[in-house]
Order: C-alpha cells, then sequence, then structure tokens
C-alpha cells in the first residue's frame, strides 16, 4: 500500500511517487503557493484509498480555500468586466457629447456669418422696392391693372398697389402691380358743361 505524508498541514505523496526534485526556486514558489489543485486531488485519492482520514479533511479544506479565491477572482474579473464595460459607454458619450459640441460651434460660426449677409441683403430688398403709391405711372416700373377716378390724384397717378415690385440695382426684377387714377373723369366732364351755359346765362342779361 502507498504511504501518504503529511507536512506543513498539508498532505505529500511519498518519496517513492513523488515528481522529479525542483529547483530552490521552485520550492520557495510552491512553498508559498501550497500543492496545486491537481496534486491535491491526486494525493486525496490516494488517502481515500488508504484511509488517511486526516489527510482527506486537510485536502478538503484546502479544496475549500481554493474554491473561496477563485469565486473572489471570479468576482473581481465581474468587477472589473463592468468598470470597463461602463468606462467604454461613458468614452462614447463623451466622444457624442464632443461631437456635438463641434457641430453647434461649427453651425454657429457659420449662422453668424449668414445672419449679417441676410440683413444687409434684407435692407436691400427694402432699399430696392419699387415706389408706387403716389408716384406717377411708369410702364417700365409699373404693370396697371386696373384704374379709378380719384379727387385726391391727378390722372396718372398710381393710388394702390396689389404687388409690391423690386429692383437690384437699375435692374428690374418684379414689376409692382398697381392701380392708376383716372383724375376726376365724368365729374370733370360735368363741371365743363355746366360752365357754358352760366356764362349764356351771363349773356342773356
Amino acid at each position: 500500500m502507498e504511504n501518504v505524508a503529511s507536512s506543513g498541514g498539508y498532505a505529500f505523496l511519498a518519496p517513492q511517487d513523488s515528481v522529479p526534485t525542483p529547483t530552490t526556486n521552485e520550492k520557495e514558489e510552491s512553498q508559498k503557493r501550497g500543492p496545486g489543485l491537481k496534486n491535491l486531488l491526486k494525493i486525496y485519492r490516494q488517502a481515500i484509498s488508504c484511509g488517511y482520514e486526516k489527510t482527506m479533511l486537510d485536502i478538503e479544506a484546502k479544496i475549500g480555500i481554493i474554491e473561496k479565491e477563485n469565486n473572489e477572482l471570479l468576482k473581481k474579473v465581474s468587477s472589473l468586466s463592468d468598470e470597463i464595460t461602463s468606462g467604454k459607454e461613458k468614452r462614447i458619450r463623451l466622444q457624442a457629447d464632443f461631437d456635438n459640441l463641434g457641430k453647434g460651434r461649427r453651425k454657429r460660426s457659420l449662422t453668424s456669418g449668414v445672419m449679417p449677409r441676410e440683413k444687409w441683403l434684407l435692407c436691400q430688398w427694402l432699399e430696392a422696392a419699387v415706389p408706387t403709391v403716389g408716384k406717377p405711372f411708369d410702364p417700365s416700373l409699373h404693370e396697371a391693372i386696373a384704374r379709378k377716378e380719384s379727387p385726391e390724384y391727378k390722372e396718372g397717378i398710381i393710388i394702390q398697389e396689389f404687388r409690391r415690385g423690386f429692383l437690384l440695382g437699375n435692374r428690374l426684377i418684379r414689376p409692382s402691380m398697381v392701380k392708376v387714377s383716372s383724375g376726376l373723369g365724368s365729374r370733370k366732364a360735368s363741371v365743363g358743361a355746366e360752365q357754358p351755359s352760366t356764362t349764356a346765362g351771363m349773356d342773356k342779361r
């Protein structure tokens, strides 16, 4: 029957069943770590076959310690994995925020350059509107769509604007659609007809 020895609280194989003699450094490292799980299982099987209950209990305790350490390592690895994942997500969010900030700045920069241009164009548009009401009708600038008698405006004067016209420099972009005064019209004719009759009455006297 094979012999099983115990040293430092751990069970080891008898000299005839041991592996080749390790170096000094390997011995020191092995003493720090204790026997590996594979060796413990081998010794455990030998202890069962030989009936060494104390050795079996020692090995079971050692296996329990190893299992506990493994569980703690798994928890640490899981925690580190979660931290790495969280760090990646934070980095992605920060990168997205940075990109959005850059886009916002570029957009504001473009807008700041466009707005003065739009204001300038608006001023030019307001200044380039074709004058209408109260001005003489000009066929090169205006398009008459109606005529109406007016006691306020002389004949040929614009009295109403239907659609604004625009000029770009000296170039007509769009003519104004207007209503033009036809003067007093029939009222003027009736006044002219009344004057001869009054003169005739005066001559009879």
